[in-house]
């Protein structure tokens, strides 16, 4: 057996070498996954705007904002109340125009229930019936539904499958939980809901926040006004933040949108 003496300077050398191929290695393997987390879905971030329940002053006091800065939205329409001219609620006229003024319309069931503790049954009465109003409603093909109070599970998801939806949308409290990026399955995609816990400040750092990370940020408004709710948007606020948006050059687009880049990343991933 050959022995090797190894010099001081050998195991120097030995070892400078070996540290240098490692830290190669891990910058390569950091510079790979940076890359990979840039989603090709959303260059430049992008931001919907989407509300919740049909509330009356979403037509009245958020529609006239949305025109002014040419900004799309997609309303999910609870159609009971609609359908049954409920006080505090739009009308069937109110959804039809939002519909001829370019707006997505998705479903938000028929009552409101939390589907996840709903019978087989029910399930599939609240989703089938609210899609067939609002497309007869309409006169459009309708694929998008919000869950109400943002609850979810499987059974649900195989529901809305069967029942020829395309996406499903859920919703949150906490802002971090609004963005989405390419991978991120379409039928449990988050968004935020604007709450009287959220200074309008941390909204603003949401829409830069989706230009940096090359996201898709979601806002779910519900009442635009001050009725005394958790989730009311002053009317004031919500001019605010659509006119930063506006300024903000991240790109706005509705959901049907957003989920088709997402559906595309997935497809045409390498």
């Amino acid at each position: 057996m050959v022995r090797v003496r190894l010099t001081m300077r050998d195991m120097f050398l030995f070892t400078l070498v070996t540290t240098v191929g490692l830290l190669a290695a891990f910058f390569y393997m950091y510079e790979s996954s940076f890359a990979a987390s840039v989603s090709p879905a959303f260059p430049g971030g992008a931001i919907t705007i989407s509300f919740d329940d049909a509330w009356d002053s979403q037509f009245e006091n958020a529609l006239p904002v949305l025109l002014e800065h040419n900004v799309p939205a997609t309303f999910y329409v609870m159609t009971n109340p609609v359908k049954n001219g409920d006080y505090g609620y739009m009308n069937e006229a109110q959804v039809v125009a939002l519909t001829r003024l370019g707006f997505e319309i998705g479903a938000h069931t028929k009552s409101h229930l939390d589907l996840t503790a709903l019978s087989d049954e029910m399930l599939v009465e609240e989703l089938v019936e609210s899609k067939e109003y609002l497309e007869a409603l309409t006169d459009r093909e309708m694929f998008s539904l919000a869950y109400p109070f943002g609850a979810t599970n499987q059974t649900v998801i195989d529901a809305l499958h069967t029942a020829g939806y395309t996406n499903g949308r859920s919703a949150a409290q906490a802002p971090r939980l609004g963005f989405s990026a390419e991978g991120q399955d379409v039928f449990t995609f988050g968004s935020f809901s604007p709450n009287t816990a959220v200074p309008l400040e941390r909204m603003k750092r949401a829409v830069d926040q989706a230009r940096e990370r090359n996201q898709w940020f979601i806002f779910s408004f519900h009442q635009v006004g001050q009725y005394g709710g958790e989730y009311d948007t002053p009317p004031e606020d919500f001019a605010e933040i659509i006119s930063y948006i506006s300024g903000s050059e991240v790109p706005v687009i509705s959901i049907a949108n957003g989920v088709e880049r997402l559906t595309a990343s997935v497809e045409f991933e390498d």
